[in-house]
């Protein structure tokens, strides 16, 4: 699994039928016959996400991830409408209401929008995923009969979270930011290695797997990120409501756990 992305479809699943695409690239990507979605330019990369990267000289994630402002050149797919340098990858700012248009901010990159290709494999879980879970159990855990070190598999997953997003020459460029000093990123100048592992982990899952970032971020209470603009309140999300289906067909056992205040009502595991 540690080379592979567990997933399904591929380049004989999806056809280039109306339906039967990728469902991502359908729906905030382009049609079958490659005209543009009305929600592509909807899901925009966070400014913290960019200031993230960028502090960490991690611009070969960066463009893979988002496109330069401006989005994809629809004459050369995967590529950039603007050059592709840092001052041009813009984020948006959480809970900003304007200002941040499709012309001048950065929308989903290549690793996971590229004209033309409707039938890239729908991934479930990354190997990257894998790599740092084994991390951290083993680094939690020391006495876990695991066969690497956490440091092994936490380089492992950097350097498959390169290989997913479609980093050029992914192995190299990925061991130059794990060798490059910075805290978080090169495990020997990281004072605190699960705070490396859950900061990585954060990373490797942008583009593929947001509702299982936004549950490491509440296990974790790591990265520190920022409250959106337009909050006023420090309180934030702990859990999801549970869906109106699961009243209708589930309903004694919904009932059961009294009433859910999604901002206070923590699940068993959420103790701190």
């Amino acid at each position: 699994m540690s080379g592979e992305d567990v997933g399904s479809g591929g380049s004989s699943f999806y056809i280039a039928t109306a339906g039967k695409t990728n469902p991502t690239y359908d729906y905030i990507g382009y049609d079958a016959n490659g005209a543009v979605r009305g929600f592509a330019r909807f899901p925009r990369p966070t400014k913290f996400l960019f200031d993230q990267l960028i502090a960490a000289g991690d611009t070969f994630r960066l463009k893979r991830m988002a496109y330069a402002k401006g989005g994809e050149n629809g004459n050369t797919p995967g590529k950039s409408t603007q050059a592709e340098i840092v001052s041009n990858y813009v984020g948006v700012p959480f809970g900003i209401a304007s200002g941040f248009t499709a012309s001048s901010s950065s929308y989903i990159g290549p690793s996971l929008i590229t004209k033309g290709v409707f039938n890239a494999a729908y991934i479930l879980m990354t190997a990257a995923e894998v790599q740092f879970n084994l991390a951290e159990a083993k680094q939690r855990y020391a006495s876990v009969s695991f066969a690497g070190t956490a440091q092994s598999y936490f380089e492992e997953g950097v350097k498959q979270s390169f290989r997913t997003l479609g980093v050029p020459n992914a192995a190299a460029n990925a061991t130059a930011l794990l060798t490059s000093g910075k805290d978080l990123s090169d495990w020997s100048a990281s004072t605190d290695k699960l705070k490396a592992i859950w900061q990585q982990k954060w990373l490797a899952l942008m583009n593929f797997g947001g509702l299982e970032a936004w549950t490491e971020y509440r296990k974790n209470n790591f990265p520190n990120i920022p409250q959106a603009n337009t909050v006023t309140d420090t309180k934030r999300p702990l859990r999801l409501f549970y869906p109106n289906t699961e009243g209708g067909s589930n309903a004694a056992n919904v009932s059961a756990q009294g009433t859910i205040d999604v901002f206070s009502t923590r699940l068993f595991w959420d103790v701190d």
